[in-house]
């Protein structure tokens, strides 16, 4: 009975502790389910993290061959519209992913050495065939004994940020090269004086290399003396905030020589608007400064250089598309920059052109420079013609041909004028004999003139002749008479009288000698041929006023002595001396205009009153010597000259005489 209600009791006991066991896995249990829901958690989290990551991210396989996970975005930056896809698709990672061997190459060594590796910029293939730029942080991950379990990583597109450091690139070699072109120092200082780039050209006159210029200030490289000019003149700009133009300062040159510039300076601004230093350009002007011939040969060199600066500048690329243009090229073809940047040069030929441009193209490949004409098609569609100066273009580090670079003139209306010419040569032809049949008109003219001089000179003697008797033949008889009488008072002991008497002859000697000198000054005044036309007739207008007082002159001569030919000047003045003559003899006029002028492609001389004029057709037909009109008319002909009159009753008259130059 004991042994019956022992094994009860043993087995009540096995019960409770097999009920405790019970409840211990059941804790158990709960333990590893909270666990399991905490890592499918903490799975879904790393997932959601792994799909929605901004980068990709991958595993890849321990020889490297095939991609054993991958995000979206790991797929997307390689042109697969899945991670499925990549896996699916990339079989051998080193041929369909690595563009270029050398760069797996690398990155193997890298990872191999340092067991990573960080933003590892490389090509790779895109599914669509094109290369584009990633960057890669990858690392290897091994188990326990060291084994390699897989690579994992993470990818990113640089390709855009690739293209834009590449135009760049070439940017900045295209504004070097123009720099560089550029004879003109060119440099660009902070607002501390320190020195942020220079050209070729300046470092040539300065004597040392851009490297060692750059970060310096003018105290480093000149002298104090200069280094004080340059300095003040820099603190003009920077507190005036006045850009100085045209300075002219000294410089040392290579050869350690002082020389002389002529300078420009200007303000440059950061990106936030505000005053970032100073930009200067120069030319040499030393020799001017030492002669006048140099002064001239720099002044030659400075207005090649603004008219270098006036061309068009055209770059292209090893394909013969456009990189860069300036604005004058723009202009020239009638194009926005936007519009030329990126098309090839064919694209603004014309068709009957491009066999041309071919042969040209093998031209620049094999590095031969050259200058020739070419035609263009304006964006309006009409011709431009210009004048090309192409310069190839290599890569310093392979020599590879990497574009051209030219300098372009417009030389259309050149051309047109070319045209114009040819189309003209028939009617100049035929302006030519008709001028011809004028010359030998004017020649029979010209035939007639002798007789008409002889004439003329016996008129003009038969005047003077006149004037002699009238004048000074009548004060000479005068005098006689007077001093036969002086003459009698003395021998009659009268020295009172006589005295008295020659007294009264100075002003009879004074009258006789200025009508002598009026006489002569008619004839040829001296003056004409000692001070020149101009001032004779400033004397001859202001004597003529005298006599005239009443009589308004308006005088005008907008020509120089020197432009006036030695055969003109008699006849201008016998002109002017005869019309002002003929005025105040007949016309009653108040006013009088006198102009002689020169004009673009002549000289002109005008007389005008507003006296009572004359009808023209009956006083020549009456009396063809009126006035002294033909004498003038002859003394303009013979000099090559054209005569006209107008005038009519009350009306005034106008005498004008015109020569060609």
């Amino acid at each position: 009975m004991k042994d019956k209600e022992k094994t009860r009791e043993q087995l009540l006991e096995e019960l409770a502790l097999t009920r405790k066991r019970i409840a211990k896995l059941e804790e158990v249990e709960s333990e590893r389910r909270q666990v399991e829901d905490r890592l499918r958690k903490s799975e879904e989290e790393y997932r959601n993290i792994f799909e929605n990551a901004i980068e990709g991210t991958y595993r890849v396989s321990p020889d490297g061959s095939r991609f054993l996970t991958a995000n979206p975005v790991a797929a997307r930056v390689l042109g697969y519209e899945s991670a499925d896809d990549l896996i699916n698709a990339i079989t051998d990672i080193p041929t369909q992913i690595y563009a270029y061997p050398e760069d797996r190459h690398e990155a193997l060594r890298l990872m191999n050495e340092q067991g990573f590796i960080k933003d590892f910029q490389i090509r790779c293939r895109h599914k669509e065939g094109r290369i584009i730029w990633c960057s890669f942080n990858a690392r290897i991950v091994r188990d326990d004994t060291g084994q390699v379990l897989y690579h994992e990583g993470t990818n990113r597109d640089i390709n855009d940020r690739k293209q834009a450091e590449e135009a760049l690139r070439k940017a900045e070699q295209q504004l070097k090269l123009i720099l560089d072109t550029v004879p003109a120092l060119i440099w660009q200082k902070d607002r501390e004086g320190k020195y942020l780039q220079v050209n070729k050209a300046c470092c040539d006159t300065v004597g040392l290399p851009g490297e060692t210029i750059l970060g310096k200030t003018d105290y480093d490289l000149f002298p104090a003396e200069i280094a004080d000019r340059y300095v003040g003149a820099d603190l003009k700009i920077l507190n005036s905030e006045t850009p100085e133009l045209g300075i002219e300062e000294q410089h040392l040159k290579s050869s350690g020589e002082p020389g002389w510039s002529r300078t420009d300076k200007m303000l440059h601004y950061d990106t936030d608007g505000e005053v970032a230093g100073t930009i200067g350009f120069a030319i040499d002007i030393t020799e001017r400064k030492e002669k006048d011939i140099a002064l001239r040969e720099s002044e030659a060199k400075y207005r090649r250089i603004v008219d270098m600066a006036n061309e068009g500048i055209w770059s292209l690329d090893g394909d013969f598309v456009t990189t860069f243009v300036n604005r004058r090229m723009t202009c020239m073809l009638g194009y926005d920059e936007s519009e030329m940047v990126g098309r090839p040069v064919r694209w603004f030929m014309f068709e009957e052109d491009l066999a041309d441009l071919q042969e040209k193209m093998g031209n620049r490949r094999t590095g031969i420079n050259d200058r020739y004409e070419r035609r263009y098609r304006h964006k309006d569609g009409r011709t431009v013609w210009v004048i090309l100066s192409v310069t190839p273009l290599f890569d310093d580090t392979d020599g590879s041909f990497k574009g051209s670079f030219a300098m372009v003139t417009d030389i259309t209306e050149r051309k047109h004028m070319e045209e114009e010419l040819l189309r003209s040569r028939h009617d100049l032809e035929l302006r030519v004999r008709e001028r011809t049949a004028e010359l030998e008109r004017v020649n029979g003219q010209l035939r007639s003139i002798p007789s008409k001089l002889i004439a003329v000179q016996e008129d003009e003697r038969k005047r003077i002749a006149g004037e002699l008797h009238d004048s000074v033949g009548q004060t000479l008889a005068a005098l006689k008479y007077g001093i036969e009488t002086v003459l009698v008072k003395k021998d009659t002991g009268d020295l009172a009288g006589a005295f008295e008497l020659l007294e009264r002859f100075v002003p009879t000697l004074q009258q006789s000698i200025e009508e002598t000198r009026s006489i002569y000054m008619g004839l040829r005044p001296s003056m004409l041929d000692s001070l020149g036309l101009l001032a004779t007739l400033e004397w001859f207008c202001r004597e003529f006023q005298k006599l005239h007082s009443k009589l308004a002159l308006d005088v005008k001569t907008r020509i120089k002595e020197k432009e006036i030919p030695d055969l003109l000047k008699i006849t201008v003045f016998r002109i002017v001396q005869e019309a002002l003559n003929n005025i105040a003899k007949h016309s009653r006029a108040k006013r009088v205009k006198l102009f002689f002028l020169k004009k673009q492609d002549s000289i002109e001389l005008l007389v005008q009153d507003d006296g009572t004029g004359f009808d023209l057709e009956s006083t020549f037909k009456n009396n063809p010597k009126t006035l002294g009109l033909p004498g003038m008319r002859e003394r303009v002909e013979i000099t090559c000259g054209t005569f006209s009159v107008e005038s009519a009753p009350d009306k005034g008259t106008t005498i004008r005489a015109f020569w060609p130059r």
